[in-house]
């Protein structure tokens, strides 16, 4: 975060929000990659949330995918391929809502019926990353939220 960026310290949760949401609605999942300790899904406009933490995609009411998952063989002929599923799950979707639980941090986006949700798990670390440009948000331990635009 370079020198000149703001710090909204006195931002309302709901202004948080609200400056998340109008840079993230209408995008679509552009790519899924798992590195050694985080999970990165990248949307149209240079949007990426890195997430530390755990998360799932929830749809057609039930759990579909969770980060546990990739590379589980459960019963069937091949292990799971987290990247591509959550690809496959989320692709071609646009970003309809989202909301933050204020008391912890998750993370929910939902794209026309799927969700995912990033669930914020420590009181110490960090949970999640979003990079929107000139706004970058960081989900600190236990779940409250840092907001810097330049």
């Amino acid at each position: 975060m370079s020198g000149d960026a703001q710090y909204f310290r006195a931002a309302s949760f709901a202004a948080i929000v609200q400056r998340i949401e109008a840079r993230l609605v209408d995008c679509r999942l552009s790519n899924v990659v798992r590195r050694e300790h985080d999970w990165v899904f990248s949307f149209d406009n240079d949007v990426t949330i890195s997430v530390y933490t755990s998360w799932r995609i929830v749809s057609e009411g039930r759990n579909r995918l969770g980060d546990c998952d990739d590379g589980q063989q459960f019963g069937v002929p091949a292990p799971v391929a987290g990247e591509q599923a959550a690809v496959e799950l989320l692709q071609n979707k646009s970003i309809r809502q989202l909301t933050i639980r204020e008391d912890a941090g998750d993370l929910c986006i939902s794209v026309d019926g799927t969700i995912l949700e990033i669930i914020h798990v420590s009181s110490g670390y960090e949970g999640w990353h979003l990079n929107a440009g000139s706004l970058e948000v960081i989900a600190q331990g236990g779940g409250q939220l840092a907001i810097w635009e330049r």
